[in-house]
């Protein structure tokens, strides 16, 4: 039995949008900005850890996203031993620079160019809202979708009952 898809969803990010890349360039802007002096390469390792476990926490509804928003960068500071560190600019500015990345991965407007002639298209995302919709309005990609707009959602607790390809 072949299957006739009606509509294509897209993740946003490291699907057709190169998210590291545009973290890179929000976080070397921060290094530049609060003229923070430890090595690039150390600050994003521990920034990407950090982030990573407190969007888990996010995730299993332990914490809020005004929350996730500053406690990452909190724990970096401690990490790296940044005392006085403007944590709520810090994450004021790397949101607002994040929001102008809208780097794509290798073929992906292609590839949306060539899907677009077929189906309707659509993005999804996990991503701060206000985030997303500027680096969604940036992308070359955009007139290829329906209605662009990211909408942040609700944390949402995985089951153990799901299969494994759900799971992340």
């Amino acid at each position: 039995m072949t299957k006739k898809y009606k509509s294509i969803f897209f993740d946003a990010d490291d699907t057709l949008f190169d998210y590291p890349q545009a973290e890179r360039a929000a976080l070397s802007a921060c290094l530049d900005e609060f003229r923070i002096t430890h090595e690039a390469e150390a600050f994003i390792a521990a920034y990407r850890r950090h982030n990573h476990d407190v969007w888990m926490e996010f995730e299993r509804g332990e914490t809020d996203q005004a929350t996730l928003r500053v406690e990452r960068f909190r724990r970096l500071a401690v990490e790296l031993g940044i005392a006085g560190l403007p944590l709520d600019r810090v994450s004021s500015f790397y949101l607002e620079t994040l929001s102008g990345q809208s780097q794509l991965l290798p073929g992906a407007l292609e590839l949306v160019q060539e899907l677009a002639k077929r189906f309707p298209l659509a993005l999804i995302t996990n991503g701060i809202a206000s985030v997303q919709n500027q680096r969604f309005a940036a992308s070359p990609i955009t007139p290829y979708f329906r209605p662009t707009r990211a909408f942040s959602l609700r944390p949402w607790r995985r089951s153990a009952s799901l299969p494994a390809r759900f799971s992340t």
